[in-house]
Order: C-alpha cells, then structure tokens, then sequence
C-alpha cells in the first residue's frame, strides 16, 4: 500500500485559516459594514453588531456529546461554551436596550466588548495545548467562521463606540 504524505496536517491547516477568516472579515468590516454604520446614530450604529454577537450561543456545541470529536471532553470546552452563552447573553441585552435607546446600552455594549474579548483570551490560553481541529469535528465553522467574524464584530463595536461621528448618546 502507498502511504500519502500530505503537504500539511490538519492542526497546520487550522491555524493557517483562522488569520484568513480574521483578514475577510477585517476586510468586509472596514469596508462594507462600518462605513454604513456611520450613517446612523449611535444605538443604531451598534445594534446589529451586538445582535450578529449574539450568535455566540452556538458554541454550546461543544459541549453536545456525538457533535465534535471529543472536543467536549477538552479542557477548553466548558469554559468556550459558557463564556460565548454569557457574552450572548449581555450581547442580547446590549442589543435591546440600544435598539430602544437607553443608556444603559452603551454600557451593556461597552461590558459585552470588554468581557467578550476576555472570553476569546481565555479560550485561547485554554486551548494553545490541544489539537483542536481534530477534536472540533463537525464544529469547525464554528471555530473557523465564526471565531474571526465574532473577533472583528468586537473590533468594529469597540471603534464605533469611540469613534462614532455622532457620538451623542
């Protein structure tokens, strides 16, 4: 039998896509969404960035047995799981009272970027040690998609709530 000697394995692969999701999503952010983003007020400018952020709720996948290939069983799995349900969930919040214009949204959006962000430190450091694309599975557009366009929606949030032209909230 002849063995096939690939070019990369697939942990190379991972980390190989992860800075391209970061590079289009960076991309489509500076300049597609926050150039419309713009024309809005403050809270509208915000709303769909946090409401897109709420999304992160997906990542309870991890933690489903039979979804990944043992990533569940991974150090980094729980703590992934309910930091991104708790990001979603001041996210959503966030998402509601800017969408009604009150205050407390700026400061719901301010803790969600700042405690989200956290969250993707954490699971970094959590998960250096770990071969995580064999043991992510079916999940990997979770981790490869949704990772970097959750990155750079915090990104673009954090620019907009210091920069924004009409920052009159």
């Amino acid at each position: 039998m002849v063995e096939i000697n690939p070019l990369m394995n697939a942990q190379t692969a991972f980390n190989l896509l992860t800075p391209f999701g970061l590079i289009f999503f960076l991309l489509i952010g500076f300049w597609y969404v926050l150039p419309r983003l713009y024309k809005e007020d403050l809270y509208g400018a915000i709303t769909p960035l946090l409401l897109f952020s709420t999304l992160r709720y997906l990542a309870l996948a991890f933690i489903v047995p039979g979804l990944s290939n043992g990533f569940e069983g991974t150090v980094i799995a729980h703590p992934a799981a309910y930091g991104d349900l708790a990001a979603s969930i001041i996210a959503l919040a966030a998402a509601v009272t800017s969408r009604w214009k009150l205050k407390v949204g700026i400061a719901l959006a301010w803790a969600y970027a700042i405690l989200g962000a956290l969250d993707f430190v954490n699971a970094k450091s959590l998960g250096s040690d770990i071969d995580r694309m064999t043991h992510v599975g079916a999940l990997w557009p979770i981790t490869l998609l949704g990772g970097p366009a959750f990155m750079v929606a915090i990104l673009l949030l954090v620019i907009v709530l210091i920069r924004h032209p009409f920052n009159r909230a």
